[in-house]
């Protein structure tokens, strides 16, 4: 990306998993966009790490999945209050923590700027990236297979976040969406995947100006086509 030389391509650092980098990016996002607001997220972080369900028992590993494709949408928005607690007889016992700086107010204040019930991209959206694989009626195959089990429990995560925040947040007019792009060949992908990044991406790009209010909530593929929850 650093051989583009087109101006209009700015590169900012995020780590999804630590809240000062999402401070700090969405800091910096904002002087770049400025009054305008930010009219698209696409949340595409995410990891694999191996794990079947017959394997010993790791917490840390499935936590790390479900932080890194999952949890870190709900922190990058901050889509609960941040003082909520839960009281646990007399004790107040402090129950999450957040960046001083999100993106949902950036998000929103793109979307004020169209008085209209326009769902679009070019308005504000919200696009999360997730898999067949956390489609509860089409991933119908072992998990010991590509040793995806806390993978698929963290898309299968950001398929219902996906449902609940389009549910929260219609009354901004933020387009929020869930996209399996496909199975490609990268990093997390393998070598075995079925299609390259060029073969994928153009066709995912296609997709989001056709984008409307009844994709609001759904999950789609690349091409548009309905994936069932």
């Amino acid at each position: 990306m650093k051989e583009i030389k087109d101006p209009r391509l700015k590169l900012v650092k995020l780590d999804v998993t630590n809240d000062d980098s999402i401070s700090q990016a969405c800091n910096e996002v904002e002087k770049i966009v400025g009054e305008r607001g930010l009219t698209v997220l696409v949340n595409n972080a995410g990891i694999l790490v191996r794990y079947t369900s017959d394997q010993k028992p790791n917490r840390s590993h499935i936590n790390e999945v479900l932080d890194t494709n999952a949890t870190s949408i709900v922190v990058l928005h901050r889509l609960v209050e941040q003082n909520f607690v839960i009281r646990r007889e007399t004790t107040v016992i402090p129950l999450l923590a957040f960046p001083k700086a999100v993106f949902l107010p950036l998000l929103r204040r793109a979307a004020a700027q169209v008085k209209s019930d326009e769902y679009s991209v070019d308005r504000a959206a919200i696009l999360n990236i997730s898999s067949t694989a956390g489609s509860n009626t089409e991933s119908n195959f072992s998990s010991a297979e590509l040793g995806v089990l806390s993978y698929r429990m963290s898309k299968a995560a950001v398929c219902s976040l996906t449902k609940t925040m389009a549910i929260d947040l219609e009354s901004d007019h933020i387009l929020i969406t869930c996209f399996c792009p496909g199975w490609i060949k990268t990093d997390l992908g393998g070598p075995s995947a079925l299609l390259s990044i060029e073969q994928a991406i153009p066709d995912f790009v296609a997709s989001l100006p056709k984008l409307n209010k009844q994709h609001h909530g759904g999950f789609f593929t690349r091409h548009l086509e309905t994936i069932p929850y």
